[in-house]
């Protein structure tokens, strides 16, 4: 029975999910904190979250459900504790030229001799 309401609640979460994509699609460049989507989730009745426990494990929840909706991405940076929930997909980390790759490869192999 537990399992039943538990899925239950993530349809619930998906569904909220695709609304708020709708809304960050009109503003481009918008962010929502997880713990601001968390707290608008519980003030709306969707879901309970008593204890701080089970306003963590809330939160994790939904950054796992984000990555089921097409279209939205958490952000997480690394001088802030919040992660992001945004339509913008995470910029990659710049490649390094091969050439400086190689020259890192022949200084670790010239210490080893």
């Amino acid at each position: 029975m537990a399992l039943k309401r538990n899925v239950g609640i993530a349809v619930k979460i998906l569904k909220e999910l695709v609304k708020l994509r709708e809304q960050l699609k009109k503003q481009p460049g918008t962010k929502v904190a997880v713990t601001d989507f968390a707290k608008s989730l519980i003030s709306k009745g969707i879901v309970s979250a008593e204890t701080t426990n089970q306003k963590i494990i809330l939160r994790d929840r939904i950054r796992r459900l984000v990555g089921q909706v097409p279209g939205l991405y958490i952000h997480r940076y690394p001088y802030e504790k919040l992660s992001y929930i945004t339509t913008t997909p995470p910029v990659t980390s710049e490649i390094l030229p091969t050439d400086m790759v190689e020259s890192e490869v022949l200084n670790i192999e010239d210490i080893e001799e």
